[in-house]
């Protein structure tokens, strides 16, 4: 009975550490927030609505109306982190953004074909919808 029991603790120590090593070998897998989900600011007397697909489509409303769509792209190793919007008319915009929380960012107004800004100046703050 008492070499059972060893057996079953010893089991359960190779499952919880084999499940923690996956976890970190998981490229991309961290605590840190995600970009992906609906999320909404008021900014400039304007509602704007970004929906992030976890496919890397992206779409955005204003005051409740579609306004465009396209693919995007984060690179979260930058401080700032950069997002990348390539609409599907082929305008695109490159910015920056931030994370004050897990359901609250600050992504910088950007020029369609304009240079990344490197500082928040001019900035919409969004709340993550449920």
């Amino acid at each position: 009975m008492q070499q059972k029991r060893t057996l079953f603790r010893l089991a359960i120590v190779v499952l919880v550490f084999v499940s923690v090593a996956c976890t970190c070998a998981i490229p991309g897998a961290s605590s840190r927030p995600s970009i992906v989900g609906n999320w909404e600011a008021d900014y400039r007397g304007d509602r704007i609505g970004f929906v992030f697909e976890s496919d890397g489509d992206f779409s955005i409303s204003i005051n409740g109306n579609f306004a465009g769509r396209g693919r995007y792209t984060v690179n979260y190793e930058t401080t700032p982190h950069q997002l990348d919007l390539v609409y599907d008319d082929g305008n695109r915009v490159s910015t920056i953004f931030e994370f004050t929380d897990a359901n609250t960012m600050r992504i910088e107004n950007a020029d369609v074909d304009g240079a990344r800004p490197t500082t928040f100046s001019n900035y919409g703050v969004f709340r993550r919808l449920p």
